[in-house]
């Protein structure tokens, strides 16, 4: 097989990843009506609201801790929020050693306390008044601190979108008067910030008409099978896996990497987010980088004619995931009354690769609203960020109804007293 027909045949392979636009919208419609569900719709989605109705100004000012734990490491940041100037970041990263993951959670607690202690001694802050007493202002998921951070930096946003390398959410603005009882809302503030775990959309089957029978295998070799479908259709590890399926699918046919594979490939998710960012951000006329990749994976330096085809494969795949992502967008864009939206998106899959930003914009075009306009954003350290704007704007309405309160007492006072003066 001569290499016209080689790639022929790959572009054969990657063909059921391609979606209709009358695909998308016919799945744009099911998850719309699935948010607006009653018990007739069977739905997974999972809504919950975080009953923040107070927003970002963009004035914030203060110093706030922001604890980012993750799997196995942790970062601490000290935020000096300056108003509309950038804030001052002061940051240190820790690992978690494996005795703490597998122990109680006091030890690793007390762990991250202690490295907090030191944290602050280092910038010579252990000793500072009330201002650095710590105090749990938010805790919050990573949706909706990057819709903070959105909303912070754009007036407006709102939306944001968290697009993990295995998880996505959404955090949106949703009317206080859509909002049921027995949910005890301020009806005086119009919006409530909304969070929905679209990652299980699909769990009810009514994705199956697009999924390939490597998408069944990459959901088999997942930690749980059979869940989280919509999120295993777009996040960057589930892609990358769905890639090394096609690479062994090629290989096994003699049409990629001299039919060897190597070791490396050969193990399920050894292909990962950072190896699709890598191969996408290449120049058409330089695989410098790929080849470098593929030598740390075993394969010895592949060809030009390799590296385009591989990076075809991985094209295509991107953009069936920018395409379902702009589904979910499209729906909540339908939703927020709002003529021009600002939805802000933090992950590396869309933050790192240029053509995966075009591809998430050219579908939302499509599948937008007529008369309904959007930007997408970006911001840098999100969900950081985000957390603490949260923690300004908790701590900024607490000094408010403190001060409401203290002008009240005072407006009662002073009417005693002139009922007392006048008898």
């Amino acid at each position: 097989m001569d290499e016209d027909e080689q790639f022929k045949r790959i572009k054969e392979i990657c063909s059921p990843f391609e979606i209709k636009i009358e695909q998308l919208a016919q799945i744009k419609n099911q998850m719309f009506d699935e948010i607006n569900s009653s018990s007739e719709i069977p739905t997974n989605l999972k809504k919950s609201l975080t009953f923040l109705q107070y927003f970002p100004t963009g004035c914030e000012h203060g110093r706030y801790l922001v604890i980012h734990l993750e799997d196995n490491n942790f970062r601490i940041h000290l935020y000096h929020m300056r108003g509309g100037n950038d804030p001052i970041v002061s940051s240190e990263f820790y690992e978690i050693l494996p005795d703490l993951l597998s122990g109680g959670g006091i030890e690793l607690f007390a762990n991250i306390a202690n490295s907090l202690q030191l944290f602050l001694k280092k910038l010579q802050l252990e000793r500072e008044p009330l201002t650095l007493v710590v105090e749990l202002a938010a805790v919050v998921n990573e949706a909706t601190s990057v819709f903070s951070a959105g909303s912070w930096k754009y007036s407006k946003c709102l939306m944001g979108i968290c697009l993990g390398s295995e998880d996505t959410s959404v955090a949106y603005t949703e009317k206080t008067e859509n909002i049921p009882p027995p949910n005890v809302l301020c009806p005086a503030k119009p919006f409530v910030i909304s969070h929905l775990d679209w990652g299980v959309f699909g769990e009810n089957g009514c994705l199956d008409h697009i999924r390939h029978e490597l998408d069944i295998e990459v959901d088999k070799l997942s930690l749980y099978p059979r869940k989280r479908i919509y999120e295993k259709l777009i996040c960057g590890n589930y892609i990358g896996e769905l890639a090394r399926q096609i690479f062994l699918l090629c290989t096994r046919e003699g049409i990629l990497f001299n039919a060897d594979i190597g070791k490396h490939l050969t193990v399920p998710f050894s292909f990962n987010l950072r190896h699709i960012c890598e191969v996408l951000a290449e120049s058409p006329d330089s695989f410098d980088n790929t080849r470098l990749m593929f030598d740390r994976l075993g394969i010895m330096k592949p060809m030009d004619n390799e590296c385009l085809k591989v990076k075809y494969i991985l094209e295509c795949l991107a953009r069936r995931s920018a395409a379902l992502l702009a589904v979910g967008c499209a729906c909540l864009l339908e939703r927020v009354e709002e003529s021009h939206v600002v939805v802000c998106i933090e992950g590396s899959f869309y933050e790192n690769s240029l053509i995966y930003q075009e591809f998430l914009g050219n579908y939302l075009e499509k599948l937008v609203p007529e008369g309904k306009t959007f930007e997408l954003k970006c911001v840098d350290q999100a969900i950081d960020i985000g957390a603490a704007v949260l923690s300004a704007v908790s701590q900024q309405q607490k000094f408010l109804y403190q001060a409401m309160e203290d002008n009240g007492a005072e407006v009662i006072q002073t009417s005693q007293q002139s009922t007392t003066d006048e008898s």
